[in-house]
C-alpha cells in the first residue's frame, strides 16, 4: 500500500503545473515492486520486478526507470532499464529492457497493474506478463 502511495503522489507531482524556474529538481521513487507472473521462455521462473524511477516533473512527464527482474529458480536477476511516464488519461506507460536480448512494455495501466508484452530485440512477440503493484 506504501508504494501505492508513492506512484499516486508521482502522479500528483507530474500532473501538476510547473513555473519556469533556475532550479533543477530531480525525484526518486525508490523501492517499487510489481508482482511478475508469465509463461514466456526465460521469464516462467521470474517473479518480482524491482524499479526505482527519476525524473524532473517540472520538466518532463517520462521517467527513467531502473532496477531487476527478480528470477530465483534461474539463480539470479535480470538487469532492467528504461523508462515510464503517465499519459493524458492518467493511466501508467512503462518501457523496460530486460537485460540486453528482451523488452516489457506495459501500456495504459490503470491502478498499476495490468498485462504486458515482452518481445525480443527482433520485435517478436515472447508472451504476456502480468504485473501488480505490491
Amino acid at each position: 500500500m506504501r508504494m501505492l502511495c508513492r506512484l499516486l503522489a508521482l502522479l500528483a507531482v507530474s500532473a501538476a503545473p510547473w513555473a519556469a524556474s533556475a532550479q533543477e529538481l530531480t525525484f526518486t521513487y525508490s523501492g517499487l515492486v510489481w508482482d511478475f507472473s508469465t509463461s514466456a521462455g526465460g521469464f516462467a521462473n521470474c517473479t518480482a520486478l524491482h524499479i526505482d524511477a527519476s525524473g524532473n516533473p517540472g520538466h518532463s512527464v517520462e521517467y527513467s526507470v531502473y532496477g531487476r527482474l527478480y528470477c530465483p529458480l534461474l539463480g539470479g536477476y535480470y538487469a532492467s532499464h528504461g523508462n515510464a511516464y503517465f499519459d493524458e488519461l492518467g493511466r501508467f506507460n512503462m518501457k523496460v529492457d530486460l537485460g540486453v536480448a528482451n523488452q516489457l512494455q506495459c501500456s495504459g495501466m490503470s491502478g498499476f497493474h495490468g498485462d504486458c508484452t515482452i518481445y525480443n530485440n527482433n520485435g517478436s512477440v515472447l508472451g504476456t506478463a502480468h504485473l501488480t503493484l505490491q
